[in-house]
């Protein structure tokens, strides 16, 4: 198995990185840095000393790719794994990174300094006053903006087709459910739905659900019930 990724499961990042692993088809090892021992964490350290996660460990290229989007990226365009997440036509391309990123920055950012603090997770930087209210505004003027997208679409995020924008929304809008901060926002309940709908999304949760079974007082009843029906706690 030559593709490793080294995450943490209640990481928004990390969850990002191996949805879109899990939807390209690929074989590849997770590893997640609680769990590892002190030999393997120290010669993950040594090749990748900022420790950040998600990285992507790719013996073929001997190389490591740091970063949700853009493991996904390369899975896409260098992996060999075929999949629709990124289109070929430019255009459509442009507006599902820009998709990506919009959802990166307005809702999975802001809601992992939440979870963060909530759950005491490890942070390389503790947040100002000025990054908690810039989190606060960019939440409740995204929200808004998605749920207004989704009018009238019965699909995904960029069109009828799964891409690297929903591999981004699905995390991220999951740790909103466990919040309640959806109730508002039918429609992006209903993208929700969707997601679940998804092979490779309920593989990542029974990928990282023992941990959500740990926090499971941060979790809303319906989707704690959600979770079991899904055999992911």
């Amino acid at each position: 198995m030559s593709m490793k990724i080294w995450y943490h499961p209640l990481d928004i990042s990390s969850q990002m990185a191996v949805l879109a692993l899990f939807e390209c088809g690929a074989d590849f090892q997770a590893c997640s840095i609680e769990e590892a021992g002190e030999k393997e964490r120290t010669a993950f350290l040594k090749r990748w000393p900022t420790g950040q996660l998600p990285v992507l460990l790719d013996d073929n290229w001997d190389d490591q790719i740091f970063g949700s989007s853009v493991i996904a990226e390369y899975l896409h365009v260098y992996g060999g794994f075929p999949s629709e997440l990124l289109p070929d036509d430019q255009e459509e391309a442009r507006e599902v990174r820009s998709l990506t990123r919009f959802v990166a920055t307005g809702l999975a950012w802001p809601m992992s300094l939440i979870w963060k603090e909530q759950l005491s997770l490890p942070s390389w930087v503790e947040p100002g006053e000025l990054e908690w209210k810039l989190a606060a505004r960019r939440r409740e003027e995204s929200l808004p903006i998605l749920e207004a997208r989704l009018a009238g679409r019965s699909g995904w995020l960029a069109g009828n087709t799964f891409s690297l924008a929903d591999c981004q929304a699905a995390p991220a809008l999951l740790c909103y459910e466990a919040a309640q901060e959806l109730n508002p926002y039918p429609r992006l309940r209903e993208y929700l739905d969707r997601c679940w709908q998804r092979p490779a999304f309920q593989q990542m949760l029974r990928l990282v659900g023992e941990r959500f079974l740990r926090y499971g007082n941060f979790l809303s009843p319906s989707l704690k019930h959600r979770l079991r029906q899904a055999k992911v706690i």
